[in-house]
């Protein structure tokens, strides 16, 4: 194996490599909280132990490995700017540990949702409750297997391109002295991975399809027995056969009815007459004592002022009273 310690690079430690490691961390560390919880939960009270918290529970185990881990991951984060043997402690166990954590997670992910639609699905309780040992096997046997086959074939380690190129730290998992890299990685996490997200997505749509059918299907059960009845018995279907034909004869007269009234309504013009009101006429009393006379001035123009009309008003004939 060529000797890594000869490299020299000019990678160090960044500020957004120290986030990735703290948030890392500190989801890791509540995630294990959590599985720990829902373990001791479900030991603390015997009722809830049905088939799919059991389920459950194997699934918040695989993410505690996988979480541990992830913090191991962490901790080969900062050493790979160091250039350590590929054959140190750390660097093989935190890889073979998140490999075992992250496919198990991923095959306990499909074994619930494969237990969720045979006994939904299928409505087959009993047999899914029987698949349980069958996922205990794959669920665990599987990531085992493929951790130890990767650690007998010598593929964990860094990745020193990324340090020497990219100039950002790695952390141990596939070795970039590996020549088939990419099917070490898809056999390791990234294809057991994909596998679940198409199972998973795949089989939810067929369980979410089902559930309305079955909703649709369960409440439509009088239907099926009145069109069963009915349209079956020879009987009945002549009896509703005349009544039909009986209520559209009905309905086609009361149609004809109205197109009748509506053609003998027709629309003929009317004189609009309009009142015209009166007006009495007002009598007048004889001694005039209804004039009004206020407007009219009995005054008589002075000098002057006859003599101001007649030079404006030459040609004009004054009347004088």
């Amino acid at each position: 194996m060529e000797n890594v310690s000869a490299y020299h690079s000019n990678a160090t430690l960044k500020a957004v490599d120290a986030v990735f490691i703290i948030l890392t961390n500190i989801t890791s560390f509540t995630s294990i909280v959590c599985c720990l919880a829902v373990i001791a939960f479900y030991w603390k009270w015997p009722h809830l132990r049905t088939t799919p918290r059991k389920l459950l529970l194997h699934l918040c185990l695989a993410n505690f490995v996988q979480c541990f881990g992830s913090m191991l991951q962490a901790l080969t984060y900062f050493q790979s700017l160091k250039f350590p043997d590929e054959r140190d402690l750390i660097c093989e166990s935190a890889a073979s540990i998140s490999v075992m954590g992250q496919v198990a997670s991923a095959m306990w992910t499909c074994a619930i949702t494969v237990h969720l639609f045979i006994a939904i699905t299928l409505r087959a309780v009993d047999l899914a409750d029987k698949l349980v040992i069958i996922f205990y096997i794959f669920g665990w046997g599987v990531p085992l297997m493929v951790a130890i086959s990767a650690g007998i074939a010598d593929v964990y380690g860094y990745d020193i391109t990324d340090i020497l190129y990219f100039d950002h730290p790695t952390v141990c998992w596939i070795s970039d002295k590996v020549t088939n890299k990419l099917d070490w990685y898809l056999i390791t996490i990234e294809g057991w991975v994909i596998a679940t997200y198409f199972i998973t997505t795949l089989l939810f749509n067929v369980i979410n399809f089902s559930v309305i059918c079955k909703a649709f299907g369960d409440n439509a059960q009088g239907l099926a027995n009145f069109l069963l009845f009915c349209f079956t018995t020879i009987q009945i279907r002549l009896r509703m056969y005349r009544a039909a034909r009986m209520c559209f004869s009905c309905f086609g007269l009361w149609c004809r009815k109205q197109r009748r009234r509506l053609a003998d309504d027709k629309w003929l013009p009317r004189p609009i007459v309009r009142m015209r009101v009166m007006k009495t006429a007002k009598r007048r009393s004889v001694d005039g004592s209804d004039l009004d006379i206020s407007g009219i001035s009995l005054d008589l123009p002075t000098q002057e002022e006859l003599d101001e009309i007649i030079k404006h008003t030459e040609d004009e004939v004054l009347f004088q009273r």
